[in-house]
């Protein structure tokens, strides 16, 4: 029997930086700095959540690592989306996206449509997850990360294809939503905060779901206090809220906040050529406590 009682659930989701940066890594799976991945700070600030949604796990010096922090963190679960080259769209990596999990999962793969510039070699998609919460009820979350934008590319475009994979989304979400179930979006949406395009955004969404990390004014990429973004910055603003959690009205945040924020310190590793500090990733993580009715 179903118990009713609210369960309060502890999610975070972080785009964790794990696209390599030159043809050597990608040929040898190796992420900008894997070392930072499983430093001490990553750890413990992801093992405090029950669920953790994560965006570029492009390569398998990544996916290794993540596989390791699932036993450290003491996750039960790992799902990730299929790897390596897709034929059907002729891209060379997956989408890159993985669910962590203290709760049992069935999670599958939904494509999205083919992203531009340097997300045109992946496959763009988002992660569809009936989390089996304890008492058996159960969460539907949705894990995804949009094309991003890129100088290499107009903004225009990437905001086009934003739109289309939006409205794929909106599309896969209605059933969940029309039901009454739990539901949870998150993941890096490369849609700017209080833009026009995000007004759209906010529109197409916003009729079952709402956006806790705009009213939390959160800003989970930014070149001026991450110097891992700085570095590596090729479009879009340089200090904005991109990566974000929506909820229906029956999965509410009591608590939100910004993670992996501070610098981790001496780590061994640094990549020839990079002279900032060690930070996670080039993005904040956003953590969230859920209260589900």
């Amino acid at each position: 029997m179903e118990d009713r009682r609210p369960v309060s659930v502890r999610l975070a989701t972080w785009n964790c930086f794990g696209a390599p940066q030159s043809l050597e890594d990608f040929l040898e799976g190796r992420p900008f700095w894997p070392e930072r991945l499983l430093s001490p700070s990553v750890i413990e600030a992801l093992s405090g959540f029950d669920i953790v949604c994560i965006q570029e796990n492009f390569v398998g010096g990544v996916h290794e690592r993540l596989e390791a922090l699932r036993v450290a963190g003491g996750f039960s679960e790992l799902w990730h989306d299929p790897p390596g080259p897709d034929g059907v769209d002729k891209t060379l990596v997956g989408a890159g996206l993985v669910i962590l999990s203290r709760f049992p999962l069935k999670a599958r793969f939904l494509r999205l449509p083919r992203g531009v510039g340097a997300d045109g070699f992946a496959r763009k998609g988002a992660a569809l997850a009936e989390v089996r919460l304890p008492g058996g009820r159960e969460l539907f979350l949705v894990n995804t990360h949009l094309q991003a934008d890129d100088g290499r590319v107009s903004p225009e475009e990437c905001q086009a294809v934003r739109k289309d994979q939006v409205d794929v989304l909106a599309d896969a979400l209605r059933d969940a939503l029309a039901s009454g179930a739990p539901t949870v979006l998150c993941g890096d949406l490369n849609v700017p905060c209080g833009t026009s395009e995000y007004e759209r955004l906010a529109r197409r969404l916003g009729e079952g779901l709402s956006d806790h990390t705009a009213r939390a004014g959160l800003l989970t990429y930014d070149t001026e206090q991450n110097d891992v973004a700085r570095a590596f910055h090729e479009g879009g603003p340089e200090r904005a809220l991109i990566d974000y959690v929506w909820t229906s009205r029956r999965a509410a945040p009591t608590r939100i906040g910004m993670e992996l924020v501070a610098p981790l310190g001496e780590l061994s590793g640094c990549p020839a050529r990079y002279e900032g500090r060690a930070f996670a990733s080039d993005h904040f993580g956003v953590g969230v406590e859920i209260f589900i009715d």
